[in-house]
């Protein structure tokens, strides 16, 4: 006889039933997820991310019946990161950190997941948990812990997913960009972006004799270089001001 192979689905299915066994608040978990006793999960849109909130100790169950159901949303909602805030976590098995680093960590990345967030445990038991799974992130996936949610959430902010980018080429800041440049990026940072912009600007002016000048003289070339996102959002920009000011400081 073979036996069934469960997919993350029927995975889901299973634990749900299991919650609803279980003694003490799991029916209430696996009924609303966004309100329970337990542990809450929402989407915020300010980064955007997954917000996951511990509220108290959780059994195996629910540790993972959660994280299947992240895996499911990290699809729906098309993000790529998870802000954990871990505050009142009580401790995590090594069992399910096994899972969670073997198992449901990559099919997490396949996802989508490609930054998370977390804040830091009180109690030891946790500390000691999560740093053990923090030990074992797999390539493609960034992790990283901090003392409150708003540091967490303004790290997230930061880091974007794989995709699609823009270069805005400005004749002056408020009016419409006299080119633009679309181009992927694999590994997107702000630190990238900022170095990008820089160099884009320089492409049309030099230095000469200590003073920066166009490269093509009595045309109207950018002065401001801004990036973006598919969507529109703003990155970075990089202005003639911001490189003049540089070189004056390099001085």
């Amino acid at each position: 006889m073979i036996e069934k192979q469960l997919t993350p689905e029927t995975s889901l299915d299973h634990l749900k039933h299991l919650l609803a066994r279980e003694p003490g608040n799991g029916h209430l978990l696996a009924a609303n997820l966004e309100d329970n006793p337990i542990c809450t999960v929402s989407y915020d849109h300010s980064v955007p991310c997954l917000m996951v909130r511990w509220k108290c100790y959780t059994t195996s169950t629910q540790i993972r019946y959660i994280h299947e159901c992240l895996i499911g949303l990290l699809k729906k909602h098309g993000v790529s990161k998870i802000l954990g805030d871990d505050t009142d976590l009580v401790n995590i098995g090594d069992a399910d950190q096994r899972w969670i680093t073997g198992d449901w960590m990559p099919r997490a990345v396949s996802a989508g997941l490609r930054a998370a967030a977390s804040v830091r445990p009180r109690a030891h038991f946790a500390q000691i948990s999560i740093e053990q799974i923090l030990s074992f992130v797999p390539i493609g996936l960034v992790i990283r812990s901090f003392n409150s949610r708003h540091n967490a959430r303004q790290w997230l902010r930061g880091v974007y997913q794989p995709g699609t980018y823009r270069i805005l080429y400005h004749r002056f800041r408020g009016g419409d960009p006299i080119n633009s440049y679309a181009f992927w990026c694999d590994d997107p940072n702000r630190g990238y972006f900022k170095q990008l912009a820089q160099v884009a600007l320089r492409a049309f002016w030099k230095l000469d004799n200590g003073v920066l000048g166009p490269y093509i003289p009595r045309q109207p070339l950018p002065e401001l270089i801004v990036i973006e996102t598919e969507t529109g959002e703003e990155i970075c920009c990089w202005s003639l001001e911001d490189e003049i000011r540089r070189l004056d400081d390099d001085d």
